[in-house]
């Protein structure tokens, strides 16, 4: 990134840094990083494969009906747990280290403490989602793992996010960008939602509606607060690296990270609107839902410019495809947000399709299209290969956008016709699920899609994988075999 697009004042001296071993940078943090993508793409497919069960459970209440941990309650939260703490959390996490070592120019400390972070976290969700489907879940939306995973994953993320703030203290001398801004920010909140969560919510519960408030707050934070700002800080890298063109309005980014930090963890109580809480609570999550559209405006005013004047070159590339998509999702799912958190609104939407379809958009759309673009440009550059099948990225881009449509607008549009229908006592609740048929198998073909991109993507990955890693096997091999074919250990 030149050095155009940071934020300082005019009359500061210009700063000439040496060109940086960018070879020597990416293998300081090659293992850990790979290590979280590949976590994330496995825990993308399975979140996906719990999600298309619990889409044929609509359909067909009767399968699997033996099987408690096949039930619609269970598989669903087992879905999102997976999708965001496997999947989103993990790639944002190492696009996030990435960027750190990037940025800042110097290598990733402690790579190896890391890495066995990554383990550990893995082992904490596997253990939390498994407690899920066995009926040990919490209730808790985004908190439903048991206590000792989440205590776990709160310990497996110290491995990462410690030396993560040591690898930005290391930096070399120079300027500070909006992206490092973000994720640092982001390493901050996320240890601090969790703990206050985790203690309030699950391992000392407090009276009457405090863990309802809690687990609210809990949840728009790591909308807001933890996965946004990753998504962002790749997004405000990325976007002016490929395009090579500074961003827009770039000033503008740090109103966007304060405005982001003052707001986003007060959107959560907005979802308790109808519930027996203090109206004032209530009504300040509304506001600040509202609010959130300044860095939403904000990051529109920065990107869009730059994708417009560049609108060849994004359809062509495969990542700058991924990050458009992404950036219009954010916009749009922001907007809906904010328009149907007013009152008069959430009567109709709050509880129906119409809110699962902006939760899912937000996730699918923004945050996994942004980190899966970000993905296809770190990977190739740790690998130092080009990826095999240049089709496969094609084929993953087209099946999710082709799926997410499917999975979105036949809920978002039903859901408002469900929102109306569901306030209206004249209408049986058995006729408003029936016409809701349609829908639910629109979301199944829709998941089958995208599931379908994921094996793709990762069908790619570990081609690549094997492309890299098989000279490095022979290597090896050499030195136990001979020129003979004998086993040099046999001597």
């Amino acid at each position: 990134m030149s050095l155009t697009g940071t934020i300082a004042k005019k009359d500061a001296p210009a700063v000439h840094l040496p060109p940086p071993p960018w070879a020597e940078l990416d293998a300081s943090c090659q293992l850990p990083v790979l290590y979280f993508l590949l976590s994330g793409l496995a825990w993308l497919l399975v979140g996906s494969l719990l999600q298309f069960e619990a889409g044929i459970r609509l359909l067909c209440p009767d399968w699997w009906a033996v099987c408690p941990a096949m039930t619609y309650g269970r598989l669903v939260p087992a879905a999102e747990t997976a999708l965001v703490y496997g999947f989103a959390s993990q790639m944002g996490l190492g696009i996030g280290l990435w960027l750190l070592v990037r940025l800042g120019r110097t290598p990733l400390v402690a790579s190896g403490l890391i890495a066995a972070g990554n383990v550990l976290w893995n082992l904490a969700l596997t253990v939390g989602i498994l407690a899920i489907l066995l009926g040990e879940g919490t209730g808790h939306g985004g908190l439903e793992m048991p206590a000792y995973s989440q205590w776990m994953l709160l310990a497996a993320y110290m491995f990462v996010g410690i030396w993560g703030v040591q690898t930005w203290a290391h930096h070399a001398s120079g300027p500070y960008y909006a992206s490092q801004w973000f994720l640092l920010g982001a390493m901050f909140w996320f240890p601090w939602l969790l703990t206050t969560a985790q203690l309030v919510v699950v391992t000392f519960p407090g009276r009457g509606v405090l863990p309802a408030i809690t687990a609210a707050w809990f949840v728009g934070g790591i909308q807001h607060l933890w996965l946004t700002p990753l998504a962002l800080a790749a997004l405000y890298y990325f976007i002016p690296v490929i395009t090579g063109r500074p961003l827009r309005n770039y000033h503008l980014a740090v109103v966007a990270f304060w405005s982001l930090a003052l707001f986003g963890g007060w959107s959560g109580p907005a979802r308790l609107i109808g519930g027996p809480v203090p109206a004032w609570i209530v009504s300040a999550g509304i506001v600040a839902t509202v609010l959130l559209l300044i860095p939403v405006t904000i990051v529109a005013l920065n990107t869009w410019p730059v994708l417009g004047s560049r609108l060849g070159q994004v359809c062509q590339n495969q990542v700058l495809r991924f990050l458009a998509v992404g950036v219009l999702c954010f916009v749009l799912v922001s907007l809906g947000n904010a328009v149907n958190a007013l009152r008069f609104r959430a009567a109709v939407t709050h509880l129906s399709l119409n809110e699962w379809a902006r939760g899912f958009a937000y996730l699918h759309g923004f945050i996994a299209l942004t980190f899966l673009g970000a993905a296809y440009h770190v990977v190739p550059r740790l690998m130092r290969r080009d990826w095999p099948a240049p089709r496969l990225v094609s084929v993953h881009f087209w099946f999710t956008i082709v799926g997410l449509a499917l999975v979105v607008i036949p809920a978002a549009v039903d859901g408002l016709r469900q929102g109306h229908e569901l306030n209206d006592a004249a209408v049986p609740t058995a006729k408003i699920f029936e016409q809701l048929r349609s829908v639910f198998g629109w979301r199944v073909l829709g998941l089958a899609l995208m599931g379908a991109g994921t094996l793709a993507f990762l069908t790619n990955f570990g081609w690549l994988l094997v492309r890299c890693w098989t000279p490095g096997i022979r290597s090896a091999a050499a030195l136990f075999i001979d020129e003979s074919g004998k086993s040099v250990t046999a001597r």
